[in-house]
């Protein structure tokens, strides 16, 4: 009995041995694998894109364009500035302008704030600047920590910085001067590290679960999981359409859809980011993001009168702020957006609606007039 005992024992130590090992290693590649949303990641590759946009030969018209996931393709089909780029080439001709994307997912007033010295070192001509509807909203503030960002600001920016809304997303005095602290010291890559290893970290466990469920079987926290997305496609989705519902419609876009008060924290970021645009020389063109109003209309969560109150109040920020403004937010309809999400279909072919062409070539006049009028007035000072 004791042989069979000790043998039984050894037995499932071995199993015990070989097997959560090779899951956990599973497990950590897997994370390798897996993208984690690091806000200062995207700060690496912003300052890859702007240090190409300041390299262009200054007799171009240098465009830097930023944004969030909206402007990124997650295909071989082309993203809206790229479109941009093919459509200005058409209109005036190659080598003429140089639109360059400085997009990461999420990116919204706030974030265009914290890079918007580092967008004048790279000295374009214009700057556009996209406002997504949906940020505004208490879901959009809790993408990623987006407060990172502040620690690139300068140190003169600071005061300025302290007088803004920065609370909304969390962002204490404390933490702003720690946050520039790090960087002004030289801590900029290993604080990136550290947020980037961070993250994983809170992956780890989503992702072990998941590696473990696979080879024995879905544990209870797997099977609540599981439960808990279920539950959120049939609330959000709108059966075999990939389209929201209404209450997820009114998590995405918060305020926006019944009106945006004057005193909104992203108003406020929005007017300090053209500020510091405008005050370098540069020109700027905000623009009210295409959003899906046929849809949201259709399944009757629209306010055009909350909408529209929302757009005057982008609006009177920008030109307030001395920018120049367009609307867009219903330029597209239902058939030229790819997700519920909002993104935009960027395929092109017969039958098919290309939002992100649509988008582009909205743009164009805007940039090309502008562009036509600083150099008349260059000419004149001449």
């Amino acid at each position: 009995m004791k042989v069979a005992i000790a043998a039984a024992s050894v037995a499932v130590f071995l199993l015990i041995s070989i097997a959560v090992p090779t899951a956990i290693f599973r497990a950590a590649k897997a994370l390798h694998e897996d993208a984690v949303a690091v806000p200062l990641d995207a700060l690496s590759r912003i300052d890859i894109r702007l240090g190409r946009l300041s390299k262009v030969a200054p007799e171009l018209e240098r465009i830097a364009y930023l944004g969030d996931s909206m402007l990124v393709s997650f295909g071989p089909t082309p993203a809206p500035p790229q479109k941009l780029q093919a459509a200005l080439d058409r209109k005036v001709g190659a080598g003429r302008f140089r639109v360059q994307a400085v997009a990461a997912p999420g990116m919204g007033p706030f974030d265009f704030y914290f890079i918007a010295d580092r967008v004048v070192a790279a000295r374009p001509d214009q700057v556009i600047l996209p406002v997504n509807l949906t940020a505004f909203s208490k879901s959009w503030r809790e993408t990623f920590p987006r407060e990172q960002l502040a620690g690139v600001l300068q140190i003169e920016r600071i005061p300025e910085a302290l007088r803004l809304p920065l609370g909304w997303i969390g962002m204490t005095a404390d933490r702003l001067l720690g946050y520039v602290a790090v960087v002004q010291l030289g801590g900029l890559d290993a604080w990136r590290r550290l947020s980037r290893d961070q993250a994983r970290v809170g992956a780890l466990r989503t992702s072990l679960a998941r590696r473990l469920g696979h080879h024995f079987g879905n544990d209870a926290d797997n099977r609540f999981a599981l439960l808990h997305v279920r539950h959120f496609k049939a609330k959000f989705n709108l059966p075999d359409s990939g389209r929201l519902t209404p209450e997820a419609i009114d998590n995405r876009f918060g305020t926006a859809l019944r009106g945006l008060p004057e005193d909104d924290p992203n108003l406020a970021m929005l007017d300090a980011t053209i500020r510091i645009l405008r005050d370098a020389g540069i020109d700027v063109l905000v623009y009210a993001n295409p959003t899906n109003v046929e849809h949201i209309e259709r399944v009757g969560a629209a306010n055009r009168a909350g909408l529209a109150k929302s757009i005057r109040a982008i609006e009177w920020t920008a030109t307030a702020a001395g920018a120049r403004f367009i609307d867009l937010h219903d330029r597209v309809g239902d058939d030229g957006f790819k997700d519920g999400a909002g993104h935009l279909n960027l395929q092109s072919g017969e039958g098919v609606v290309d939002g992100g062409q649509l988008l582009a070539d909205s743009l164009v006049p805007h940039l090309v007039e502008q562009a036509r009028r600083r150099l008349t007035a260059e000419k004149s000072g001449d």
